[in-house]
């Protein structure tokens, strides 16, 4: 899976600083847990991005980490860069799901084309 550069932008609160955005934490993220399903969250919602987030969908995950914990994908929640739940399987499935949801974009761009 290929991704951008990672954009770092200036806060200009008080603070000083950088900011990043919640895509710019996935991909950090992304770099260094390739096996886990990220998602962010963010004024109590759950946000996700690219494959992760179509696997998300796949298993029809509603703010409920029982479902994530039932299909047995190893996962971290993270909140402004800072990892507030891990789970991790030594069963991980990522992969299983990452294929199928590439197998399933592959047969929508097939079937869309006829």
């Amino acid at each position: 899976m290929k991704y951008t550069k990672l954009y770092i932008s200036k806060n200009n609160s008080k603070g000083g600083g950088v900011k990043f955005s919640a895509y710019n934490r996935f991909v950090f993220l992304k770099k260094l847990h390739k096996r886990y399903l990220i998602i962010i969250k963010k004024k109590e919602k759950y946000y996700s991005f690219s494959y992760d987030k179509d696997i998300l969908k796949l298993i029809k995950f509603k703010n409920s980490f029982k479902l994530i914990d039932k299909y047995q994908i190893s996962y971290k929640v993270i909140d402004n860069l800072e990892i507030i739940r891990s789970k991790k399987f030594d069963n991980n499935n990522y992969k299983k799901y990452l294929y199928i949801v590439k197998i399933r974009k592959i047969l929508d761009r097939l079937l869309s084309n006829i």
